[in-house]
């Protein structure tokens, strides 16, 4: 098989690249993974060029290591990378196509005036240590991230003019979401939305301790997960080992339960220099930020290099120049 590495400007294809990293050629390859646990009535069928296989491992790199494995106090780029798999989202993204699709959601319907969205989950989905994931772990987390101590992130995106939206539970399948005004980023919003497993963390976010929980001590066997990753190994500084959700939704054409990987593996790598040797070397399998200087490098040796450079557009985040005055300060003394 040929080695799958990809080059990318911005780390957002990760939920495409980690289920669908190990594909195999043959369509006939059986699955080596025994599933002990049945799939959800909802299963989301995640779209890839060829079914593939179990196993393997998958190594990126990030400047910097965890500051937290909590994704909604996580205000860091690198960490909000990492973190990302632990949690799934309502709705996602898919950047190759540009368009949003179901995720823990199954499906949505939008008001006549545009107003009101009505989201129906996936029956049978469940968190990381089998409990049901339903509309009340929905509202929970909504609750959470519009927190006035905590401030989230993505609290900002969550309001209109200033004003949160509705968030209620129509069933423990349905969630219905009123947005105070039209608002062309609704979607994006849903989906900012990292879905947290109330009867894990309702007692510490009620005692006011919700930003200390899921630090970066905690046990592999305590983080409960709703995305497909759970923790496998943290070694501080130098490396993250994630492994797949034994209970997540998400499946190939054949209907094997995804991720294909056994380890996503995330190496703290400080130098960006360095990372684009490692990627070169074939120490790691994708390269998350690509450097102007090393732009044409890589557009240019995707043959030699048996690997695909992917220009994916604008994201939602933010970009910018930092100006090193320390030379002239030295030059002026």
């Amino acid at each position: 098989m040929p080695r799958r590495a990809i080059a990318v400007p911005l780390i957002a294809l990760m939920l495409w690249l980690t289920v669908t990293a190990h594909v195999g050629m043959a369509l006939a390859a059986p699955a080596t993974r025994r599933d002990p646990h049945p799939l959800p009535v909802d299963t989301l069928q995640v779209r890839m060029a060829e079914v593939g296989t179990h196993g393997g491992r998958f190594v990126l790199a990030e400047t910097s290591a965890p500051s937290t494995f909590n994704a909604v106090v996580a205000n860091d780029a690198a960490t909000s990378e990492m973190v990302t798999s632990f949690f799934g989202a309502l709705v996602g993204y898919d950047r190759l196509t540009q368009r949003f699709l179901p995720a823990l959601v199954k499906s949505w319907e939008t008001s006549p005036d545009g107003l009101t969205w009505t989201l129906h989950l996936r029956r049978g989905a469940r968190f990381s240590d089998g409990h049901p994931i339903t509309s009340a772990d929905v509202l929970f987390s909504f609750e959470v991230c519009y927190d006035a101590k905590l401030h989230p992130s993505n609290q900002d995106l969550l309001k209109v003019s200033g004003k949160p939206f509705a968030v209620t539970a129509a069933d423990p399948q349905t969630v219905v979401i009123r947005v105070p005004e039209h608002y062309a980023m609704a979607l994006q919003a849903i989906g900012s939305v990292n879905v947290l497993p109330k009867h894990v963390l309702e007692a510490s976010f009620r005692d006011g301790r919700f930003a200390a929980s899921y630090g970066t001590s905690t046990k592999p066997e305590s983080l409960v997960s709703s995305g497909p990753f759970v923790l496998k190994k943290y070694v501080p500084n130098a490396m993250l080992v994630l492994g797949p959700n034994p209970y997540w939704y998400g499946v190939d054409a054949r209907g094997q339960r995804l991720p294909y990987l056994d380890e996503l593996v995330f190496l703290i790598i400080p130098d960006l220099n360095t990372q684009s040797l490692q990627f070169d070397s074939g120490v790691l399998d994708a390269l998350g930020f690509v450097g102007g200087q090393d732009y044409q490098h890589f557009t240019a040796n995707q043959g030699k290099g048996n690997y695909t450079f992917y220009d994916l557009g604008p994201m939602l985040a933010s970009q910018y120049l930092v100006f090193n005055l320390n030379r002239v300060r030295a030059l002026n003394r």
